[in-house]
């Protein structure tokens, strides 16, 4: 038998099998969940920002297809430029998308918001 470590514990213990890496099946269950734990944890920061971009675009286009506004007030939203979730081509143009919604910046400061078709 072969004296390892527990890599959840620290526990030194004699592995009965080569590849055995836990003390016990308690501790690698509690290593695994842990470390899904800290991924959904980094995926949800994330997550949540997109959601929130998609929000403010859906408040300001309404019921409106097409719309120009400025950076200043998507900003002024809370709107974050850093966060999107696809790009897409429409009209010949590259819009940074979010779900359903795009932006494409057309002159400085100033963007234009659309909402996609289904089957673009």
């Amino acid at each position: 038998m072969i004296q390892q470590k527990d890599p959840y514990t620290g526990e030194i213990f004699y592995a009965k099998r080569s590849n055995q890496r836990f003390a016990n099946r308690e501790n690698q269950v509690a290593y695994n969940n842990a470390k899904a734990k800290e991924l959904r944890d980094q995926m949800a920061e994330v997550d949540i920002q997109i959601k929130r971009n998609w929000q403010i675009l859906s408040d300001v286009l309404e019921n409106a297809d097409k719309l120009i506004q400025s950076k200043d007030y998507l900003l002024g939203c809370g709107y974050n430029f850093n966060f999107f979730n696809n790009i897409r081509e429409s009209e010949g143009n590259q819009y940074f998308g979010v779900y359903d919604y795009g932006l494409r910046l057309i002159e400085i400061g100033k963007y234009e918001l659309i909402k996609f078709n289904r089957d673009e």
